[in-house]
Formats: C-alpha cells, sequence, structure tokens
C-alpha cells in the first residue's frame, strides 16, 4: 500500500501582519453603540478563508461596507478573530467608472440607476466632494434627479468622507469608533475645528466624555495647561465630583483652588490667579453659558461655598417646600 503523500502547506491570512480588511459585514452577533461583533466578508485573503470573525468598540449595522482597522487575536474558544481599533468607509475611485458605480450601487441612492450615475460621474468626478456639497442643484439637472434623492446622496457622502478624515486624525489619539461617531454626530464636518479650538467642550456636550479622558487627548494635541477651557471643566468636574463621590453639597472655594492647582500643575506662577476669574465666569450666567453651571453661596463664618447651580436650585427647591408645608402644618 502506497504511503498517502502530504498535503501541500495551506496558505492562510497573515495573522501577525495583517492591520486592515476591507469588506462587507454578513453576519452580526451583537451590534450596540459601544461594541459589536460579527462576520465581514472580505475582499481580500485565501479564498477559503475570507469569512472573518470581527469583534470591537464599534457600532456597525449589517450589509455595510467596511475597512476595519485593528490587529488579529486568537480566543482558546473561538480561534483567530480581528479585533477592530478603527473603522473608514470606502470612497469610490476618482473615476468617472468608481464613481457610476458607487452611486449605482449604494442601497441608501434610490432611483439612480447605471444611466443616471453615469451622467453624474462623468460631468463631476473629476471634483465630486466639492460638488455634492455645493452644486446640488447643477446635480439634479444633469443627473434627472429630484433635489431630495441628491440631497439624500450628499447626506451619505459628506457623512462618509467627513468620517472617514475626522477618524483618521482622531485616531492618532487613541479614541474608538463609536466615540468618533459621537463626536461627528455632535459637530459633524466642524468636529476638527471646533475640537482644535477647545476640546474641552466634549465634557460638556457630549456623554460619555469625563474630564480625564478628554484631557488626555487635549494635552495629546498640544492644548495648552493653561486654557481657559480645560480651567472651566476641571472646576465643574471636581465641584460635581464632591456631590457624586463625596456626597456633598458644595466645596469651599480656597479648597477648590487648591485642590486645582494641584491637579492641573499649570506652567505658571499666576495659577491661582486664573483659576480664581475662569471660576468668577462659571459663577456668572451669560458668561460662561446661559445657565452659568457653578453658584458661589456666602457662608455666615465668612467663607464662600462653590456648588454645582443645578443642585443649588433643586435644594432651594425643596427647602421653600418644606418651609411652606411648617407653615400649613
Amino acid at each position: 500500500m502506497l504511503a498517502e503523500s502530504p498535503r501541500p502547506a495551506v496558505a492562510t491570512r497573515d495573522y501577525a501582519n495583517e492591520t486592515i480588511i476591507s469588506g462587507k459585514v454578513s453576519r452580526l452577533f451583537r451590534s450596540s453603540p459601544t461594541f459589536s461583533a460579527g462576520i465581514i466578508a472580505a475582499d481580500n485573503g485565501p479564498m477559503w478563508d475570507r469569512d472573518v470573525r470581527f469583534s470591537g468598540k464599534a457600532e456597525v449595522q449589517l450589509g455595510e461596507i467596511l475597512n476595519l482597522t485593528g490587529a488579529w487575536k486568537q480566543d482558546p474558544k473561538w480561534g483567530w478573530g480581528f479585533v477592530i481599533s478603527n473603522i473608514t468607509y470606502p470612497m469610490p475611485d476618482a473615476t468617472p467608472d468608481g464613481l457610476a458605480h458607487y452611486l449605482s450601487h449604494n442601497p441608501n441612492f434610490k432611483g439612480i440607476g447605471p444611466v443616471k450615475a453615469k451622467l453624474i460621474a462623468d460631468a463631476f468626478s473629476s471634483d465630486f466632494d466639492n460638488a455634492i456639497r455645493y452644486c446640488q442643484p447643477e446635480i439634479a439637472k444633469i443627473g434627472k434627479l429630484t433635489l431630495a434623492q441628491v440631497a439624500a446622496i450628499a447626506e451619505e457622502w459628506t457623512s462618509k468622507a467627513d468620517q472617514n478624515a475626522i477618524g483618521q486624525w482622531l485616531s492618532i489619539y487613541k479614541l474608538t469608533h463609536c466615540q468618533v461617531k459621537k463626536i461627528i454626530g455632535q459637530y459633524g464636518s466642524r468636529a476638527r475645528q471646533i475640537l482644535t479650538e477647545n476640546p474641552y467642550l466634549l465634557t460638556q456636550d457630549i456623554d460619555g466624555f469625563g474630564f480625564a479622558t478628554v484631557d488626555e487627548i487635549a494635552l495629546a494635541m498640544g492644548v495648552s495647561k493653561q486654557h481657559p477651557g480645560r480651567i472651566c471643566a476641571y472646576l465643574v468636574y471636581a465641584v460635581n465630583q464632591e456631590a457624586e463621590a463625596g456626597g456633598h453639597t458644595w466645596i469651599l472655594r480656597g479648597d477648590l483652588i487648591r485642590q486645582a492647582v494641584s491637579k492641573l500643575a499649570f506652567d505658571t506662577l499666576d495659577a491661582e490667579k486664573l483659576l480664581r476669574e475662569q471660576l468668577k465666569r462659571l459663577c456668572e450666567p451669560g458668561e460662561f453659558r446661559e445657565d452659568a453651571p457653578l453658584v458661589e453661596i456666602a457662608g455666615g463664618d465668612g467663607k464662600v461655598r462653590i456648588s454645582s447651580r443645578r443642585l443649588w436650585e433643586r435644594e432651594s427647591a425643596l427647602g421653600e417646600w418644606l418651609r411652606e408645608a411648617m407653615r400649613w402644618d
């Protein structure tokens, strides 16, 4: 009996070096704003090894076409899987044929077949990004579309293009795909400008961005330790922490200033002056924002307390109600 010939080595994926996988999400095991897991039908790799199991801190939808950035990890139970660190969305080739294919095959675009897609691509492929943002009536006329159809194209195109650009920029600072989506959802195409000017707005505008997280991002961006936004964000955070973690409804102004000097590690001898200036703004409606987040309370001992305005107003209302109840008792 002849000995069985050894099977040739079967090529598989490069688990050590592969960092990008592109393809279409073919199955989802779980999808939430903070975590998703499923299978992507990859465009690359051996034909018998293109159903790639993935997971990560990202929200993906069934049928989405994605570029996943990350690394392979071996699980004792499930075997090799791709762990996501970032997601981008493939954009069409900058050619008439590439753009026409994108427009005619995107499921989000209704009523745009190959003929209309080709008319648009032939006329605008050289600078489609600018055209779809600023020349929508012209696109509608040449492509024989309604303005509503062109608006749908614009919304899909700009959201993906902006998310790609901003996501790639933010990935330097190790933000998750979920965090990037929240930022773009809040600020849109102005996200980079807003975060460059004052990243600490994240602590006010978007849930899930605490002071410590934003401070790490901002300092990595090169924001000054003395930035007014940093000072304001920390002061609000510190007062709220007194209530949430310590159970105190206020903190002495002097203690708050000393704590901030220690925690913020300023590169200036004027730290206390800077803190007092920003604290004053935080306690004055119309300066920091319409409802100033903090309030100064004069104590009978001559010391000033700082409290969250929201908490102080609730306690004041409760005290008034109790006084009224006692008068009627």
